[in-house]
């Protein structure tokens, strides 16, 4: 019952990684 939860939490940390490189490599070639 709680491997949506497990996903979603994946999914959504995933998702803040990907922000946060993005906004160091947009930054350093900015």
């Amino acid at each position: 019952s709680c491997i949506p939860f497990f996903l979603a939490t994946v999914v959504i940390g995933n998702l803040v990684v990907l922000n946060l490189f993005l906004a160091l490599l947009l930054s350093n070639f900015g």
